[in-house]
């Protein structure tokens, strides 16, 4: 939950269309120059709460990965990566994402990779 969620409709002038926290979120990073890895540590800087935040590029094909406070785990097999709150129920060996990051993986044809180090949030 974003705890300052209309303070940043205001501050940043955004135009949501739903009352979704997660849509603010994608708002401004949009406003913000960089790379997604930049834009979404920026992101996190201006909203208020823990947030485990999965974003999904399409050209070129990318995911982006954050945690802050809320858990999130990965599973990786040959067929991909899958994601939880818990590792409970995830294929091959369960990591944790970490806490505090953000960063983002990259389809490069084969399967994801990562695109590039964590950004501390």
């Amino acid at each position: 939950m974003v705890h300052n969620y209309d303070q940043l409709i205001r501050e940043h002038r955004l135009v949501p269309q739903s009352r979704c926290d997660s849509e603010v979120l994608a708002l401004l990073m949009a406003r913000c120059p960089g790379t997604i890895s930049q834009r979404s540590a920026w992101m996190a800087s201006q909203a208020l709460g823990d947030m485990a935040l999965l974003g999904i590029w399409r050209r070129p094909a990318r995911l982006l990965v954050s945690r802050r406070g809320r858990p999130l785990h990965f599973g990786q097999t040959n067929a991909g990566f899958y994601f939880a709150s818990l590792p409970e129920g995830l294929p091959g060996q369960a990591k944790q994402v970490i806490d505090r990051s953000t960063r983002v993986l990259v389809y490069d044809g084969t399967g994801l990779q990562l695109e590039s180090k964590p950004i501390r949030l």
